[in-house]
């Protein structure tokens, strides 16, 4: 019976929503996924003179200079490219570009 009090809902999760929440220091509240390089490579062709390349990359100063550049009037774009397609690009924190 769906509503039954030994079943478990699909939406009821086994964890307990009073505990309180331990984080250590340096720790991210959020673990986002890492940029992947397929993912870097489709964003600078396709959006690349609008610099969504480096904002995915979490590099928002030079983001903001591709976007009001227009790219770099197409130049930078193509070198952002190559960079992305030979995985030179790496993500601002530092951590590893995937691969898959």
């Amino acid at each position: 019976m769906l509503g039954s009090a030994d079943s478990t809902l699909p939406w009821q999760s086994r964890v307990s929503l009073a505990a309180p929440l331990q984080l250590e220091l340096g720790q991210d509240l959020v673990a986002g996924p890492h940029p992947q390089k397929p993912a870097l490579t489709n964003h600078s062709i396709t959006l690349g003179g609008f610099g969504v390349d480096r904002f995915y990359l979490g590099q928002t100063g030079l983001g903001f200079f591709k976007l009001f550049s227009f790219g770099g009037i197409g130049v930078w774009a193509l070198i952002d490219i190559m960079l992305t397609a030979v995985a030179y690009l790496t993500p601002e924190d530092g951590s590893a570009l995937l691969t898959s």
